[in-house]
Formats: C-alpha cells, structure tokens, sequence
C-alpha cells in the first residue's frame, strides 16, 4: 500500500470513520459513536487547557492510503513543546501494522514542527495500542498508571524514520 496521507477531519470524513466506533474495541478504550462529532468541534474551538495544559493548537485527520480510509488521528499541542495524541484505525484494519504508520508519518506533520516530544495516554489492558505506538518508538514514562488508569507514552519527535509523504496540507 502507498503513502499515509492525510485529509482534514470534516463533516465528510466523520461520516467516513463513525462506523469505526460501533466497535466494541474502539468504544471501550476510546469513545462510542459521538468521539468524532466531538473531535471535530474540539478542532474548531480548542478549550484554553487541557489537565493545566495551555493548548496551541488541535488538529484530527482522516489517514489514508491509496485512497483507503485507514484511520483517523487527533491531535491536541501544547505550550510546553509537546503533544498528545489519540489514533483509532479501521476495525476491519487492525493488526497490519497501520496504526504505526499513521504514528509516524504523523511525526513528520509541518503542524508538529514546533513540538519536541509526542505523548499517547493508554490503558494498559489495551494491549493493541501499547504494540502499535512501541512499534512506533514510544515508551512508557512509568511502569504502573496514573490516578486516572492511565500509562503515558513518550518519544520524541525528531528522529523518525521511515515517515510516509506529506499531502493535502
């Protein structure tokens, strides 16, 4: 398959991914069916912070290839030169190696250029997030989750090898 590619989150592209979260999975470590309507108005008016985080910016892209919706990626950046980050890919999809590849053609996004360090919060049940975004060169910032359940991911932004090209900017 080629390239990731990425479109805009749009009232066109929930409708694409909506699906996506009738899925028992998707639903139990991310959200139910209202996530993307919610991402997208999130995109247009980002809240001021986020846990005591200034946000700078917040984008969610439908990844693509070949034409091919593979999943959709939100991303939220923050004052401090870092970024969080949530991934849902295809149900249909899962388990060929997408989910990395949309991580790091992800880290090479010009809207990413002034962020050093790339964050993804999971559950630690989540099995199937925690080998993707390892894969993609996260690790975890500590061995046992925080007081809301949760293992943050780390890895730094430079470095990436092997990103996928860069489209519809």
């Amino acid at each position: 398959m080629g390239p990731i590619e990425f479109a805009p989150l749009s009232d066109d592209t929930v409708a694409v991914v909506a699906p996506w979260f009738e899925d028992e999975q998707t639903q139990r470590w991310l959200g139910g069916p209202g996530w993307p309507a919610l991402i997208l108005r999130l995109t247009a008016d980002p809240p001021a912070e986020h846990r005591g985080r200034r946000i700078t910016g917040r984008f969610a892209w439908l990844a693509y290839a070949d034409q091919t919706p593979l999943g959709l990626i939100d991303t939220e950046l923050y004052a401090d030169a870092t970024a969080g980050v949530a991934l849902v890919v295809d149900p249909a999809l899962r388990g060929r190696g997408f989910g990395r590849r949309i991580i790091q053609s992800l880290l090479a996004r010009p809207e990413l250029e002034a962020t050093e360090i790339i964050r993804a919060g999971i559950e630690p049940g989540n099995a199937a997030s925690v080998r993707c975004f390892t894969a993609a060169g996260f690790t975890a910032e500590a061995d046992t989750p925080d007081d809301e359940g949760i293992v943050y991911f780390r890895r730094p932004r430079s470095g990436v090898p092997g990103c996928g090209a860069i489209v519809n900017q």
